[in-house]
């Protein structure tokens, strides 16, 4: 079962099958203006986020790879990890770790 939170960076999509213990399986940016409406499609593949006048499409029948492998499924989408500059960019203070296989 999911769920979506709305926020000002976009939404959130969240399993909670346990109520007790939800757990974020996506955030997914907005258009750049406030979502006014959020839905799934019947089959459950493909949320839509509209807001204002545009919309976007996202396919989430990988939600629970996202869940179970965040950063593998990063590095898919990215085709990449984090170079030494970026690294040093967003992770200031820490050592160098390759963020990706390969």
């Amino acid at each position: 079962m999911s769920a979506l939170d709305n926020s000002s960076e976009g939404v959130r999509l969240w399993d909670v099958a346990d109520r007790v213990h939800p757990r974020r399986l996506a955030a997914l940016p907005g258009n750049g203006e406030t979502t006014r409406t959020v839905a799934f499609t019947p089959d459950g593949h493909t949320l839509g986020i509209a807001g204002g006048d545009h919309y976007t499409l996202w396919d989430v029948t990988r939600r629970a790879e996202m869940a179970s492998n965040p950063v593998g499924r990063a590095c898919a989408i990215v085709g990449r990890g984090l170079s030494s500059a970026e690294w040093t960019n967003y992770a200031p203070g820490l050592p160098y770790q390759r963020t990706c296989p390969g």
